[in-house]
């Protein structure tokens, strides 16, 4: 073969999984860079564009995995703020109901009964 027309064979280096050493890849090399010729796999400005493509793509699953956690612990915080209060909202309610039913003006009387049930019912049939 003349110098012109010989194939060069990429530089690029391969793990062996079998022998558990590197050899040299064994395709034609197409790519050059750097003074040193690479076949399109193995590339630097190509194994650099798939590992920041790969990285981009990483870093934007791990985000929305992030922010969905911090919007499921602001909604369990928000839960747990609501319930503190519920005791006292509801004793509140209880006994602005039993005073509306003390009073003269009651013509609602049986509405209110049943209010002031189903808030007994709720605390846990105090």
């Amino acid at each position: 073969m003349s110098k012109g027309t010989e194939k060069r064979k990429c530089c690029g280096r391969v793990w062996s999984a079998v022998g558990f050493h590197f050899y040299e890849c064994r395709r034609c090399a197409s790519v050059r860079e750097g003074g040193k010729w690479y076949c399109k796999t193995h590339a630097p400005s190509l194994v650099k564009a798939k590992n920041d493509a790969r990285q981009a793509k990483w870093d934007a699953s791990a985000k929305a995995r992030r922010e969905g956690w911090a919007k499921e612990e602001a909604e369990a915080a928000e839960l747990a703020r609501r319930t503190s209060h519920f005791e006292g909202l509801l004793a509140a309610c209880e006994a602005a109901l039993l005073y509306i039913k003390a009073c003269k003006y009651s013509d609602i009387g049986t509405p209110i009964t049943q209010l002031i049930d189903a808030i007994a019912a709720a605390k846990g049939g105090k």
